[in-house]
């Protein structure tokens, strides 16, 4: 749902124990140090412990794939609640062995000579049991008769059990005294600390292709205090308030969003309630009186201030657009399809309500909430696009927040890159954008379109205010530093690509090199060394750094020089285009 918004190729906080994702922490590594250690050592038996989510499994997914498949033979046991005869059954069959025997002895036998097997070929074998503090006492024994199967020097097979806390409570009752002494490695996995966490949100984001900073400081905090260190915690409160961060439309995810995520994740009382404990009873005093003069201004607004009466509705923002852009046919998903403006008259607009286009072609709102709107309909128009194929369809959806108006251009087909960059670079990409501008250096800001630049000066479309004039040192005080593009015409050009990569994206990729005459062939499917030399080339002539990547820089610049009608630039504008070319 907020891949494209945060620019992510993958979902980063997922559940499952995907490797690719795995963050070598201090203590993740000192237990896969003592798996390696107790097994290629032949130390009999090794116990992993750690609380709920801390990442046992991943551990041991990380340790199976550093190991020789060809000398370490495994067996892993993902089901502990097993009778010892199930157990035999079930490390025989993961093992490759006939395992459908009701014997336990017949078991053992075949098992034993396929250690010895082993043994002679210089190979190992190792058993991995998870969630092993759900064994029976009676599978545990049997674990422990299998410990048995040993030559005079050293130990036919390895066994590693991992499980939470309780496992060493079960180990350490008297019935389980023989077992516990042949136990030689023993680590106990411990959560993050803060920098830990940070580190590991940081290294999940830029495997799933995001490389810019998406919490602050304060919203990791507010993970650390929920989560404790413990990985699968993390995972839940970052990929809720990711989600929460989209829903409000805001490009990183603050504190206030990590706390909404941890109500819907049903912590409210143990984290919101004890996160709002350590406020001052100061504090608490002042909150209630404040609450207090509220609710006696609101009682006394209802009762003394008369209904309003019955009239003519106010539109939203999108039944207004979609009568002042409804003299256009339909077009499909991201077509190209050029705004068409009304007048003030025509969209039956009054002065309580938008105006739309303005002289200079910017879209008019009359509220500081719809101002993404306005900004994003007064860029489009520039790229010769509109949104008439979504708002005239139906009930007319609500663009009264920055979240509404992603959701409803990604629909359309348009792609959204926002990214963090300096008024430079903008300027060497010679693209319209979005920013967020504060009318002074330190306050709210506002959505606006950066239309043109020209002689120090930068022409900025405020949807509330109209067309400014900016200087440059101005404008870069009073600026977020980052940039909103909006891209009518995206195929192969969704995810970065780089030497390796192929499929449908690298082939429609290729065809726009091979249209801009920088590469002969445009059919295959693979970037390979003469397509990366290619994209140095365009780089080159683009005032890129040429490293051969398709980054999202080198994209919106393919998407310039390669749109369908000519693509709108800042060098270029003035007020009054409806787009360059037009």
């Amino acid at each position: 749902m907020y891949l494209n918004f945060f620019h992510l190729d993958e979902l980063p906080f997922n559940l499952t124990p995907d490797p690719r994702f795995f963050f070598m922490s201090k203590n993740h590594l000192e237990a896969v140090e003592h798996l390696e250690f107790g097994v290629r050592q032949r130390k009999g038996f090794i116990v992993i412990t750690g609380e709920i989510g801390s990442g046992k499994t991943t551990v041991c997914r990380a340790f199976l794939s550093r190991l020789d498949s060809e000398k370490t033979k495994t067996a892993l046991v993902l089901n502990p609640l097993l009778s010892p005869l199930e157990l035999l059954q079930a490390i025989n069959e993961d093992l490759g062995l006939e395992y459908e025997d009701n014997s336990r002895k017949r078991l053992t036998k075949i098992l034993n000579k396929f250690l010895l097997e082993q043994f002679k070929r210089g190979g190992n074998v190792a058993v991995i049991v998870d969630e092993a503090q759900q064994l029976s006492e009676a599978a545990l024994e049997q674990i422990r008769l299998l410990s048995n199967l040993e030559t005079s020097k050293d130990k036919l097979i390895q066994i590693v059990l991992l499980g939470q806390p309780e496992l060493a409570k079960v180990l350490s009752r008297p019935s389980m005294a023989p077992l516990a002494q042949r136990i030689a490695v023993r680590y106990h996995l411990g959560p993050l600390d803060f920098d830990q966490t940070c580190q590991y949100v940081a290294h999940r984001l830029r495997v799933a292709g995001c490389h810019q900073s998406v919490f602050t400081k304060g919203a990791l905090r507010a993970v650390f205090r929920y989560s404790g260190g413990i990985p699968r915690k993390i995972n839940l409160a970052c990929d809720k308030a990711l989600l929460c961060a989209f829903g409000m439309g805001e490009l990183q995810a603050q504190r206030v969003h990590v706390r909404s995520a941890l109500a819907e994740l049903g912590q409210n009382r143990s984290g919101l309630v004890g996160a709002v404990r350590q406020l001052s009873s100061r504090r608490w005093a002042i909150a209630a009186v404040v609450l207090a003069i509220l609710c006696t201004w609101f009682v006394s607004a209802r009762w003394w201030v008369a209904p309003r009466p019955a009239g003519r509705q106010i539109p939203s923002a999108a039944v207004v657009a979609n009568r002042n852009l409804s003299s256009a046919a339909k077009p499909g998903p991201g077509a190209h399809r050029a705004s068409q403006p009304a007048s003030e008259a025509e969209s039956g607009l009054t002065s309580s309500e938008m105006s739309g286009f303005d002289q200079n072609g910017i879209y008019r709102v009359k509220s500081r909430e719809l101002a993404p709107f306005g900004a994003v309909m007064t860029l489009l128009r520039l790229w010769h696009q509109s949104l008439n194929g979504v708002l005239a369809s139906g009930e007319s959806p609500s663009v009264s927040s920055a979240a509404e108006v992603w959701k409803l251009i990604g629909h359309a087909g348009y792609r959204i890159e926002s990214r963090r960059t300096t008024l430079s670079r903008v300027k060497l990409l010679d693209v319209p954008c979005l920013i967020m501008l504060r009318k002074q250096a330190r306050g709210p800001s506002t959505y606006c379109a950066l239309c043109g630049f020209n002689n120090g000066t930068f022409q900025v479309a405020d949807p509330t205010s109209g067309l400014m004039g900016i200087a440059e040192r101005d404008l870069d005080k009073r600026w977020t530093g980052r940039a909103i593009y909006v891209l009518p015409d995206i195929a192969g050009l969704r995810y970065t690509l780089r030497l390796g990569k192929r499929g449908p994206e690298v082939v429609r990729f290729r065809a726009r090199l091979f249209n801009l005459g920088l590469l002969g062939d445009s059919k295959s499917d693979r970037y390979d060394a003469e397509c990366a030399e290619a994209v140095k080339r365009f780089q080159l002539l683009s005032g890129l750094v040429p490293d051969g990547i398709a980054g999202w820089r080198t994209r919106i610049a393919l998407v310039r020089d390669t749109f369908g009608r000519k693509a709108p630039r800042l060098s270029s504008w003035a007020p009054g285009n409806k787009g360059v070319g037009d």
